[in-house]
């Protein structure tokens, strides 16, 4: 069974926990575990072997899913098959007061109760400590767990889905064999507002825009140089999907916006270039921070020159903060400029730069790049049909590496899903994107027309500028509504007798897994349900504790009345 680190054992004797406190434990032992997308294991073995230890029938799918089965409650074998679903991965993501290594380590240790006295979902919270929690799936993943150690439940055979990856590339469901599913029913735990039965949802994909750029060597050429880093940090982020209307800054926008202004207004001329630009982390992810470093010179003998300009450049970007900070404080009231001139050990590990000219492409790709809401839906004003998420830009001064070295190999973002064998591949890989800006795009819509709309601005971008694109990559279906599905007046009635009111019906700007499962098996019949939870894909990530049992008495009362 689940065992707990003394810390976690600690919290969960915590009077706030006493309801569901199986739920808690579950929770609690989850979050022990590193489980950010893209990173399967050790979790899903740990998954699989504490399902095993229940009693139930339990393995690893061809597609790296955990699927258990459980039989029925005796004298209830007649019942229809009902699967419980919810993804196992998270968004691992810190701020910088954090020292966790979320690929090694669990969030557990930082998981702390606060007080909230919200009159809608309650007056506790739970948080990590300087990370995302990792409710976004793991509350759903610990209530199908309790539910699988619950023996008095009156209910018909059940299945439970712990899918891989949901956060990262879907492939979880996109490689499932739906053939092996016996249920035509599905309750996704994955929704994150404890008012709302969800019964469809935004398809998505990916969109990779390489930038080439031209070096500039101004050490080589004797020039005087000095090197500025620009860091933008401590906007809120969030999720890229039920989050994007809320009008959060971006980042790799501001920064972008913030060097151009700084180098037009200081009248730096060609004497400038870009060296790196770093901004976000996860393609589902509004990016909340980044850095620059930007190289100023002039030719030998002109230190004063290049003293004024460099004293110029900073001044410029002071104000340009106090500017933004005025502008944002509303949305974003820490949003901090910060701008540091590298010396030292620091200055002298930069070489290279980018010309201005190839800076500027870079500049005026992040400013005419789409980000944000582009369509409202035509039912309602208040829901968004379709949007794009400009979520991470990577941009690395060009220095020639040894790519020889398979530890180094290892330790690049990109190469995290290559194999150590493929160092070939990955030699060329690098050689392609070499002194290459690689800015990555996600974009969402309940309607695929406007997907491609929304592509098609991409291109039209790449055309302007001079890059190229991958095209639409990693698409998910959409999850179209159904009014008639039989599963949602259960949800409904149950909710009302749980709730004691009726459910909001709701369509999300989110791409949840029942598009890519219904498109597999059509017959299925889905709703979307879970507690609350606000700001994930962040490290202010807040679940509501009291909404937490509510959602299991929910879903246990649906698998009661599936006859």
């Amino acid at each position: 069974m689940a065992q707990l680190t003394a810390q976690a054992t600690a919290l969960l004797s915590d009077d706030r926990l006493a309801k569901r406190r199986e739920v808690w434990k579950n929770f609690l032992w989850l979050s022990q575990t590193p489980r950010g997308s893209g990173h399967p294991e050790p979790v899903r073995t740990k998954l699989l072997e504490l399902v095993r230890s229940m009693g139930h029938e339990a393995d690893i799918d061809s597609a790296g899913n955990v699927l258990v089965r459980a039989k029925a409650s005796s004298g209830e074998e007649g019942r229809p098959w009902l699967c419980l679903q919810a993804h196992y991965d998270m968004v691992a993501v810190k701020d910088d007061t954090s020292s966790i290594d979320l690929i090694k380590e669990g969030v557990g240790s930082g998981i702390r109760l606060i007080d909230t006295d919200s009159e809608l979902q309650g007056k506790t919270g739970m948080m990590a400590t300087g990370t995302s929690l990792g409710a976004d799936n793991g509350i759903g993943v610990a209530i199908a767990l309790a539910i699988l150690e619950d023996k008095e439940i009156k209910r018909g055979p059940l299945e439970v889905l712990f899918t891989r990856d949901e956060e990262t590339s879907m492939a979880g469901v996109k490689n499932i064999d739906a053939s092996e599913l016996k249920s035509d029913f599905l309750i996704n735990l994955d929704f994150e507002e404890q008012r709302v039965i969800c019964i469809g949802s935004a398809g998505a994909f990916d969109e990779e825009y390489d930038l080439k750029l031209d070096i500039n060597t101004p050490i080589e050429n004797n020039h005087n140089i000095n090197y500025i880093q620009i860091e933008i940090r401590d906007l809120k982020g969030g999720h890229s999907g039920v989050e994007i209307n809320t009008g959060r800054a971006n980042s790799s926008k501001l920064l972008g916006f913030a060097v151009g202004q700084a180098v037009n207004n200081s009248g730096l001329g060609d004497n400038w270039g870009i060296s790196s630009f770093v901004s976000g982390s996860q393609h589902n992810v509004i990016p909340n921070k980044g850095v620059a470093i930007v190289s100023i010179f002039t030719e030998q003998g002109k230190q004063k020159e290049l003293i004024e300009l460099k004293e110029k450049f900073i001044n410029e970007i002071k104000k340009i903060e106090s500017k933004l900070q005025k502008k944002w404080k509303q949305v974003e009231p820490n949003l901090k400029l910060i701008v540091t001139e590298l010396v030292d050990e620091k200055q002298d590990k930069i070489r290279l730069c980018y010309t201005s000219q190839s800076s500027l492409r870079l500049l005026d790709s992040l400013q005419i790049l789409p980000h944000g809401v582009l369509k409202l839906s035509p039912m309602s004003n208040e829901l968004v049909e379709t949007s794009i998420n400009l979520a991470v830009v990577n941009l690395i001064e060009p220095e020639i590496e040894d790519l020889n070295e398979k530890e180094q190999i290892k330790e690049k973002e990109q190469l995290k899903e290559k194999k150590e064998e493929d160092v070939e591949d990955v030699q060329n890989w690098w050689k392609a994107k070499k002194n290459t800006a690689i800015i990555h795009l996600m974009g969402r819509s309940t309607d695929f027309k406007q997907l491609e709309y929304a592509h098609d601005q991409i291109q039209a971008t790449a055309r302007l500028l001079g890059a190229t694109t991958s095209g639409m990559t990693n698409t998910q279906n959409a999850w179209e509504p159904d009014l008639t599905n039989p599963l949602l007046h259960i949800g409904i009635q149950c909710y009302t007798q749980v709730y004691k009111r009726a459910p909001i019906i709701y369509v999300v700007h989110a791409a949840l897994e029942c598009g890519i499962l219904k498109s597999k098996k059509p017959s299925l019949k889905t709703i979307s349900i879970g507690p609350t939870v606000v700001h994930v894909h962040s490290p202010q990530e807040l679940l509501y504790v009291e909404t937490v049992p509510l959602t299991y008495e929910l879903t246990v009362k649906i698998l009661e009345n599936i006859k």
